[in-house]
């Protein structure tokens, strides 16, 4: 690669560019699950039909990850992150002025779209402007900038919903939109690769297709609020999608997406995993902000304080993560862990928000840095055996599969929710009915301890430095 003539303060300044697009896209999810309820009674809905908002973001996530990489590789690193960002402000704004849920979940696809590119061509352009040696630090502080967005996101949620309108949640994000784009554009340069292979058009909309029609049938089982809620038409779209990928792929000699991938044991049991992880986990902060507010009847703030603990949780795990995987290995951290998230995830089923406030600050300082260190060890695992020619596939399919299965946990939590709600109709939003849903999602995430337990002792060693001295490198 040929050397970048770029200033020193171009070169200082570029990674700040990046953490702020990072910062933003981290942002979201937690700023809104705190006003969920808020915006639930401003659009005359049920709490729980807002799942399609946060559902509908991560869907148009999981579609478009896997083609970002390209796109960047076809038409240069600055204006496809441009076009990304440009897309998260167009989609915040149309989500700030929606007056239906049907508006705001298109909102909330556009702006999905802009947020599927951000993160992994910002990356691209990073490991194409810096050499290896000084990437690990740069990215180290570019995550840690990133964590900071589900570190204020509650709090910000709490102001905005508490002394402001609902709608600021997403207004918030036009004036770094804005900065965003004008640095971008002024010091970013613009990389393409000219040997970049042409793109299996077909197999992205197929695989795409396929991906879009499984998850949003899942998102919108009970749905009622939409008027195209007929699960099992989406659900058979996307299986005639992915029977009409397989066919097409085995013709293909550079497919979308190679099925060699599942070949290879370890990334297989990563992504097994990560799919039964990510179902019990991505939802627990929809579910708890709908459940003090709704069933203990917190404020938006308190309810934001009370789950602070949860991102800085997240937020140690970058200081600590490598010293213990380091200790274990990833086979006994993962087996560790699986146990100690089912069992924090049960705790809630105990601790109530009125006179247990210090144990509910502890689990959910606990489940943060266990969640973080268990994603760091399954990103980990997915590259262990990478074959440099199936390396991009493989992560692109991991991220994908990362923001399709937070969609798919937020609609199987809230489907649960429902149902235990029905048992429960004496009593609107019954605490009870939370219970019910802790105990199913937490055994959910125990039934990934029979896959980890299929990995060997040795598995990572030469990543991880569990006998080596070799480091993790921690990357979230």
């Amino acid at each position: 690669m040929r050397e970048l003539n770029l200033s020193s303060y171009t070169r200082k300044i570029i990674p700040k560019v990046v953490a702020i697009a990072f910062f933003i896209n981290s942002l979201d999810s937690m700023i809104l699950n705190i006003a969920i309820p808020t915006i639930a009674r401003s659009l005359q809905v049920s709490p729980l039909e807002l799942k399609l908002a946060v559902t509908s973001y991560l869907l148009s996530q999981g579609v478009f990850i896997p083609v970002s990489g390209w796109l960047a590789d076809r038409f240069g690193t600055r204006k496809i992150f441009m076009l990304s960002v440009a897309l998260f402000g167009l989609g915040s704004l149309a989500s700030g002025f929606s007056f239906s849920l049907y508006q705001l979940v298109l909102a909330r696809l556009l702006q999905g779209v802009g947020g599927a590119m951000m993160l992994p061509v910002g990356r691209i352009a990073l490991n194409k402007i810096y050499p290896k040696s000084e990437i690990f630090k740069i990215m180290a502080t570019v995550g840690t900038i990133s964590l900071l967005g589900p570190a204020l996101g509650p709090i910000f949620g709490g102001l905005i919903v508490s002394y402001f309108s609902w709608r600021w949640i997403f207004f918030i994000n036009i004036p770094f939109v804005i900065t965003g784009l004008i640095l971008i554009n002024k010091y970013m340069p613009n990389l393409v690769n000219h040997e970049v292979e042409r793109l299996d058009w077909l197999g992205f909309l197929l695989f795409g297709m396929g991906v879009a029609g499984v998850a949003f049938a899942f998102s919108i089982i009970g749905s009622e609020a939409l008027p195209f809620s007929n699960e099992f038409i989406f659900l058979l779209i996307g299986v005639v999608c992915f029977g009409l990928y397989y066919l097409h792929h085995k013709r293909k000699i550079n497919p979308f997406i190679n099925t060699a991938v599942f070949k290879i044991r370890t990334y297989r049991i990563a992504l097994i995993c990560s799919a039964n992880i990510r179902l019990g986990t991505s939802a627990l902060s929809f579910l708890l902000a709908l459940m003090y507010q709704l069933t203990y009847h917190l404020s938006a703030m308190k309810t934001a304080i009370l789950l602070l603990p949860y991102p800085l949780g997240m937020l140690v795990t970058k200081v600590l993560a490598t010293a213990v995987v380091n200790r274990l290995g990833l086979k006994q951290t993962m087996l560790y862990n699986t146990v100690i998230l089912a069992f924090v995830i049960i705790s809630f089923c105990f601790i109530q928000p009125i006179d247990h406030k210090l144990l509910i600050v502890i689990s959910l300082f606990i489940f943060g840095y266990s969640i973080s260190l268990q994603y760091t060890s399954l990103q980990t695992l997915n590259i262990i055996d990478a074959t440099p020619t199936l390396l991009g596939q493989m992560i692109s399919l991991a991220a994908a599969l990362q923001q399709v299965m937070g969609s798919v946990s937020v609609a199987f939590s809230a489907l649960l929710l429902q149902i235990f709600l029905l048992r429960h109709r004496h009593v609107e939003f019954s605490a009870h009915a939370f219970h019910s849903t802790f105990i199913v999602i937490a055994a959910v995430i125990l039934m990934s301890y029979y896959h980890i337990a299929k990995l060997h002792h040795d598995d990572g060693q030469s990543v991880t430095g569990h006998k080596s001295k070799r480091k993790l490198v921690v990357d979230q």
